[in-house]
C-alpha cells in the first residue's frame, strides 16, 4: 500500500475474509505500525528528502541526476 487510508482497507478487507497475508505501507504510522503482526511499514527520510531538495537548489545548474534518500525501515516497537 501506498497510504494509510489503502492500508486501512486492506485491513477491514483481510479482517472479513480471515486471511493472514504479510504485506507493506510506505506510509509510516506509530498506530497503523501497532495493527497486526504481518504489516511491514517504512518512514520517508523528511529530513534527507528536505536536505537533498536545498542541497539541488544551492548547486550551480548542471546535467540533472537522480537523488536517491533512502527510507527508514521500522520495526514493531518504533525504533
Amino acid at each position: 500500500m501506498n497510504s494509510k487510508i489503502s492500508l486501512e482497507g486492506v485491513v477491514r478487507w483481510l479482517r472479513t475474509e480471515r486471511r493472514d497475508v504479510p504485506f507493506g505501507c510506505f506510509d509510516w504510522n506509530p498506530f497503523a505500525a501497532q495493527l497486526a503482526d504481518n504489516i511491514g511499514m517504512v518512514q520517508q527520510d523528511v529530513t534527507g528528502l528536505v536536505a537533498t531538495a536545498f542541497a539541488r537548489i544551492d548547486a550551480p545548474a548542471g546535467l540533472p541526476e537522480i537523488a536517491y534518500v533512502p527510507c527508514i525501515l521500522r520495526a514493531r516497537d518504533g525504533t
